[in-house]
């Protein structure tokens, strides 16, 4: 049986951009190995004589320098890939959407709170001016009234005064 050295070497055969990988612990048609599909980027290598047998991802190609020729189930698997890369690059610009209009309306509604913040500010302080006016206008006219108040008292103590005084001449006469 012919080795592995017979059908070139290790780097014509560690299939960097094939994920394929050659069992060996599996027969195929009668024993020795065979070729299985995707297992996360494995390298692959020939095992006479069934490295030339066909698999549902492939062959080896004889008299053309070994090379690999893929078949339905490689064609099928990297299908697969370019549409679960299609499908995540679709998925990733919905997400991107989504997150730019929640993002939007997060900006809005920090606009609109501010702007409800400072309508609110502008309303307190209006009102509180008008209270300030309406408590010293309050306060002015107590102060008014105290005043005359004091005056009228004032003048009244005086009058009794003067009738006590004019009460007292009238009696020493």
């Amino acid at each position: 049986m012919a080795a592995w050295g017979d059908y070139g070497s290790a780097p014509a055969y560690t299939g960097q951009s094939y994920p394929y990988v050659y069992q060996e612990s599996v027969p195929y048609g009668g024993g020795g190995g065979y070729w299985t599909g995707p297992v996360g980027g494995g390298g692959y290598r020939p095992y006479p004589p069934y490295a030339y047998e066909p698999t549902p991802y492939g062959r080896y190609r004889g008299g053309e320098g070994n090379a690999w020729q893929r078949g339905p189930a490689d064609q099928q698997y990297r299908q697969q890939v370019e549409q679960n890369r299609f499908q995540y690059q679709q998925q990733l610009q919905r997400n991107q959407t989504t997150y730019d209009q929640n993002q939007a309306r997060y900006n809005q509604q920090v606009q609109q709170n501010q702007a409800a913040y400072q309508r609110q500010v502008q309303e307190n302080a209006a009102r509180y001016r008008e209270q300030v006016q309406r408590n010293q206008a309050i306060y002015d006219q107590n102060l008014a009234r105290y005043h005359q108040q004091v005056q009228q008292n004032d003048a009244a103590w005086r009058r009794q005064q003067w009738e006590a005084q004019q009460r007292k001449l009238q009696g020493q006469q």
